[in-house]
């Protein structure tokens, strides 16, 4: 299926640039977001593209550069591997920890740029 191939191919990119330019990272980052987007099919959801890609850019930057050893790369497999079982639960459930720690993240980051 084309879509779990670009959710993947994004995860690797994510794998393969996790100790190099935080740049291709954070790339890579929004790419494996859009094509989740995209895979859920809902129209509504795919209107927030054109809001998600610059948020998530400026995010990571701010955030990755701060703190570059996070926990971003294991959570970003849990929902990848969620979606490739087809485990709708536990996808829902990888994605919402994903989402908290990139909140307390950015807040690490905004708290410590003072």
């Amino acid at each position: 299926e084309p879509q779990l191939a670009a959710i993947g191919a994004a995860f690797e990119g994510m794998r393969e640039n996790a100790d190099g330019e935080i740049l291709r990272v954070v790339e890579a980052d929004v790419r494996f977001h859009l094509a989740i987007l995209q895979a859920v099919g809902n129209e509504l959801l795919e209107q927030f593209e054109v809001l998600l890609q610059p948020a998530l850019v400026s995010r990571n930057q701010m955030a990755l550069s701060h703190d570059p050893s996070g926990d971003y790369l294991r959570l970003h497999e849990d929902v990848y591997q969620a979606i490739v079982t087809g485990d709708q639960n536990r996808a829902e459930a990888a994605m919402r920890r994903l989402i908290v720690e990139a909140s307390h993240q950015s807040a690490a980051a905004l708290l410590g740029s003072r």
